[in-house]
C-alpha cells in the first residue's frame, strides 16, 4: 500500500472517533431527556452527569479532530523526504508487529 493511502486510513480512522463521539452524544442527551420527563425531580442531577459526560465526549472529538490534522498535514508533506520514509518504514513495522 502507497505511503499516502496509509495516511488516509490513519486519518480516517481518527475522524471516526469524532464521528462516535458525535452518535455517543446525541444517545447520551436523548436518554437524558427521557429520564428528565420520567422524573423530573432528579433534573438537577441528571443535567450535572449529562454535562460531565458530554465534556468527556467532546474532548475525545476534538484530540481525534488535531491527531487526523497532524497526521493529515505533518506526515503528508513529509512524504517523499529520506527521513520520512525511514519513519514510515519504522511504522508500518510497528504496525505489522501489532496485528
Amino acid at each position: 500500500m502507497p505511503v499516502l493511502g496509509t495516511i488516509a486510513i490513519a486519518a480516517a480512522i481518527a475522524v471516526l472517533c469524532g464521528a462516535a463521539a458525535a452518535l455517543a452524544m446525541s444517545h447520551a442527551t436523548g436518554k437524558a431527556v427521557e429520564s428528565i420527563a420520567r422524573q423530573p425531580e432528579a433534573a438537577g442531577k441528571v443535567n450535572s452527569s449529562l454535562m460531565f459526560g458530554l465534556i468527556m465526549m467532546e474532548t475525545c472529538a476534538v484530540y481525534a479532530l488535531l491527531v487526523a490534522i497532524l497526521i493529515v498535514f505533518i506526515l503528508g508533506s513529509q512524504v517523499g523526504t529520506p527521513a520520512a520514509a525511514e519513519h514510515t518504514g519504522r511504522v508500518l513495522d510497528l504496525l505489522r508487529a501489532i496485528a
